[in-house]
């Protein structure tokens, strides 16, 4: 006899979830069949004698041991009770026949919720849901569904994952975990194997159910059919025909969906959906039954209705800004993969939970994380290499361009001058090296030497203190005159580093210069690093960076706007200091200016700046741009480049709300770190946090809070058309169930 394997562990594969004992897998040790999982969150305890069976069958009197389990005491139907005993004592038995070939019925054979989903897929007929699984069994045997859950294929998954295409990250309302579908991140040409990153994925998903109905969480038991279930919410926007996986692919995906994962789909939320997809389920619809129709939510409102439809099925602090959320932390595929307590691995952790833990210091990381100033480790020079070899950008450039970066990141990671602190965020970054090799017209050598003397200025400043907050005193005092901050983005997703010369420089050329950097460093994260869509900015603008950066270098840079209104030569800084903060610009953020507006300069400036035309070169001078008066040029401006609703209202603009030094300070509890944010997405988290922290806050109120977050968005480009075969494409005959 061997104690029984906790079912809801939550490791999947080799110790899948089972109450009750399973049959050792032919190449396991027999230590290792009898050892409960390290990572489980509850378990029955019973003794029984195993029988060699199918791999994960119930061992020894089925009915008595389906009696010991919850799941199936809470059946309240007595046929359906008799038809799970059924379907568990058919599975004792072999396969067929050798034709049958190998299964692997751990997680399915001896787990009722699973008989439970195959019966109803099959309208609880015995010899059917049989069939069913047992394909199914087979199915996990020819993918090697362990495999895929225990990192076999790790370096597969990786590179599908990274794109951001698909991901677990947190729950709706009923506890049931969420899937984030982008086809706008699919990448056909670098997707090594997309069925198996689906199966992880949809494993992850598992993993979590397991571990909320452990914990309590979900609503509705096994009775209920819309619990254990998972939700999808898909993004179509930017969606083209170049980002569709090949149609044998897409039939595959939904065959694996609707045969292996039956009855797994709770509801689907879909946004900016082609027209052909709504013109085809507005047909369908009076011939689906209510329930299936249900399913399917066509979220067609834009900003604050969308996020007041959304919080009736999630919280807002949980959900992304592309579907009415207020959670603005990007996406980071290396956390989600990697990022593992001390008790196991990644399954069990959606990604909002895993970021949760890695601030609290919980969670055990192999690789720094998204922002530099939240990174606690230093990866190692192979690591480093990986990091930058596999980047999406790196991946998309010409093979001779592709091959000038790889050599670049492989003399920085041998050089003998580095230090650990190089390393974290800037020799790893595959965007930090682009912009030095562009800077230099892709000279290698050059770009070397300039990024060596960028670390050694970032050593001595104590760039990477700055960001964690070391220095904190000396910004609040100079950020408290309002004289630069960042503050919203252009039409083209750029973030806009505010100047106002109006306002008297306190006149300490040391702590000008800190502070300059520091909103520099603000302004770059919400590149490098973006939350996600604020208040101006384009939805889904950091995905579209993330994929341009290759071939564009505007969707690195941020612009300079700089208003002049009430200026006077009293309130210049220092030409000492004016002199060094354009010194540090040019020699350690190359490619970071888009544009710079000079918003009603005086007559002395513009002569100024016409005369250094004759020694600057013709793209810089070409990129600040003098703006005359407000009756001329900025209408012109508002309506080209910038959009009028989150200009200032100073600028000509209809955003009246002004800045707050405080609230641009402010760390968010939500996030640990105030980069990668700019004021106006800030103002509206803190306002929202203040609306819901309100102990006279109504239901009511509860939703306009969530609303706040979702405001004004200027909606850029136009729907493509996205081939309908896609997602509905694949069939599986009319017995295979709706997922």
């Amino acid at each position: 006899s061997c104690p029984l394997i906790p079912r809801h562990s939550a490791v999947l594969g080799h110790s899948v979830m089972a109450r009750f004992s399973v049959s050792s897998s032919p190449t396991a040790s027999p230590a290792s069949a009898a050892a409960p999982s390290s990572r489980s969150v509850g378990s029955t305890t019973a003794r029984f004698s195993p029988v060699d069976a199918t791999v994960g069958s119930f061992s020894g009197d089925v009915a008595a041991l389906l009696e010991l389990d919850p799941d199936f005491q809470a059946l309240q139907k007595p046929s359906e009770r008799e038809a799970v005993v059924a379907l568990a004592q058919a599975l004792q038995r072999p396969p067929g026949g050798p034709s049958e070939g190998a299964e692997d019925g751990r997680g399915l054979f001896d787990n009722v919720d699973a008989l439970v989903r195959y019966l109803r897929a099959r309208q609880w007929d015995l010899g059917k849901a049989e069939e069913m699984i047992r394909c199914s069994a087979r199915w996990r045997r020819e993918i090697d569904l362990a495999g895929v859950s225990s990192g076999v294929y790790a370096a597969d998954v990786a590179t599908d994952n990274a794109h951001g295409k698909m991901y677990v990250r947190g729950f709706d309302c009923r506890g049931r975990p969420a899937i984030y579908m982008k086809p706008k991140n699919d990448n056909p040409a670098d997707s090594p194997a997309p069925l198996k990153h689906l199966a992880y994925c949809m494993q992850r998903a598992e993993a979590c159910l397991r571990r909320q109905a452990a914990g309590g969480k979900l609503t509705g038991d096994i009775n209920d059919l819309l619990s254990r279930k998972v939700v999808l919410l898909i993004d179509f926007s930017g969606c083209s025909l170049s980002k569709m996986p090949a149609l044998s692919v897409s039939r595959d995906s939904i065959g694996m969906l609707q045969n292996h994962y039956p009855e797994r789909l709770g509801q689907a939320f879909i946004i900016d959906a082609p027209w052909v997809m709504s013109a085809f389920m507005n047909a369908v619809t009076p011939f689906v039954d209510p329930v299936t129709r249900e399913k399917f939510q066509f979220v067609t409102e834009e900003g604050p209705a969308r996020a007041v439809r959304m919080s009736q099925y999630f919280d807002a602090a949980t959900l992304e800004p592309e579907f009415g959320g207020m959670n603005s932390r990007a996406f980071d595929s290396r956390l989600f993969l990697q990022g593992a307590t001390e008790a196991g691995g990644e399954f069990g952790l959606e990604f909002n939970e895993q970021v949760a833990l890695l601030a609290s210091g919980a969670l055990r990381v192999d690789f720094p994380t998204s922002s530099p100033s939240q990174r606690p480790v230093v990866e190692s020079p192979a690591s480093s290499l990986w990091t930058v070899f596999s980047d999406a950008r790196v991946l998309a450039l010409p093979p001779a361009e592709r091959a000038a970066i790889r050599k670049l990141a492989t003399l920085l990671g041998e050089s003998t001058t580095s230090t650990p602190e190089d390393s974290v965020g800037f020799f790893d970054d595959a965007g930090t090296l682009l912009r030095y090799l562009r800077s230099v017209g892709w000279d290698v050598a050059r770009a070397e030497r300039r990024l060596h003397g960028t670390a050694a200025w970032r050593r001595e400043f104590e760039v990477l203190a700055l960001r964690q907050g070391a220095k904190h005193e000396i910004i609040a005092r100079e950020n408290a005159t309002g004289r630069l901050y960042v503050r919203g983005f252009d039409r083209y997703g750029r973030p806009v580093l505010h100047v106002k010369l109006r306002h008297s420089d306190l006149g300490c050329h040391e702590d000008a210069l800190m502070h300059v950097v520091y909103c520099v460093e603000r302004a770059v994260a919400c590149v490098d690093f973006p939350r996600a869509d604020s208040p101006g900015r384009a939805p889904g603008h950091q995905d579209r960076a993330w994929q341009r950066a290759a071939s564009s270098s505007a969707d690195v840079q941020f612009v300079l706007l700089v208003d002049f209104a009430g200026y006077s030569r009293e309130n210049r800084p220092p030409l000492r200091t004016l002199r060094e903060i354009v010194a540090v610009l040019q020699a350690h953020y190359p490619e970071r200016l888009g544009h710079a507006y000079l918003i009603t300069p005086p007559l002395q400036v513009v002569l100024l700046w016409r005369t250094l035309s004759f020694f600057v070169n013709a793209g810089t001078y070409n990129k600040v741009q003098i703006i005359q008066g407000p009756e001329a040029q900025l209408p012109n401006l508002l309506k080209d480049v910038f959009d009028e609703d989150c200009m200032e209202h100073s600028l000509g603009g209809k955003n009246a709300l002004p800045f707050d030094s405080e609230v641009f300070l402010k760390v968010q509890p939500t996030e640990g770190s105030v980069y990668g944010a700019e004021f106006d997405s800030q103002l509206a988290a803190s306002q929202a946090a203040s609306l819901a922290a309100s102990p006279d806050a109504s239901p009511k109120e509860g939703n306009d809070a969530a609303a706040l977050g979702a405001t004004a968005w200027v909606r850029v480009g136009w729907k493509r058309f996205f081939a309908l075969e896609s997602l509905f494409g694949g069939g599986g005959g009319q017995e295979a169930p709706l997922w």
